[in-house]
């Protein structure tokens, strides 16, 4: 009796459809995520938590939040601990940073640079584009310092979408709450 050669293709794409399935679970409702650094933002229905973790002083960010896949747009929340820092030398550093850095950001231009208010917390937004890997983006970034950790609640979709997806990016951003 002469084996078939589609036993192990076929087992192959069996546990790659198991392993698919075990992907992190899309929000189906509305459905507030609390973060070990004392947080919470409301994730959308459609987004997934891809991140949420602890931070260390610096390093990746501590809840990141994926649009739907269509999309392509990003929630990303980083907490550096910053003794000291006041909440206009957060927003100076980070003017410096995006335009000092065009091997990572490309071309940049800050299109919003204003204070705002997210709850009972004061903070500055800067919305800018930049290009990554030849894709030109729009980026939402608030700042917030709070007991000497500085928040950066920095959201990206393409240029071309932003405009649409500004209304949830914008939700995301307000939705940020201290738990602690």
């Amino acid at each position: 009796m002469r084996k078939s050669g589609l036993f192990m293709p076929v087992l192959a794409v069996l546990v790659l459809a198991v392993v698919a399935g075990m992907a992190l679970p899309v929000t189906t409702e509305d459905k507030r995520i609390s973060n070990p650094t004392g947080f919470s933002i409301e994730v959308p229905t459609g987004w997934t938590v891809v991140t949420n973790a602890k931070p260390g002083t610096k390093g990746p960010p501590v809840m990141e939040i994926n649009g739907p896949e269509a999309s392509g747009a990003e929630f990303k929340v980083f907490a550096t601990q910053w003794k000291g820092k006041t909440l206009a030398q957060s927003a100076e550093s980070f003017r410096k940073e995006v335009a000092g850095d065009p091997e990572c950001y490309g071309s940049v231009k800050i299109l919003t640079d204003e204070s705002v208010s997210i709850g009972r917390l004061k903070g500055h937004r800067f919305v800018w584009t930049y290009t990554l890997e030849e894709k030109n983006l729009k980026a939402h970034t608030t700042l917030l310092v709070q007991s000497e950790i500085e928040f950066s609640l920095t959201t990206s979709v393409s240029a071309k979408d932003y405009d649409k997806m500004a209304p949830v990016l914008e939700k995301l951003a307000q939705s940020f709450r201290l738990d602690k």
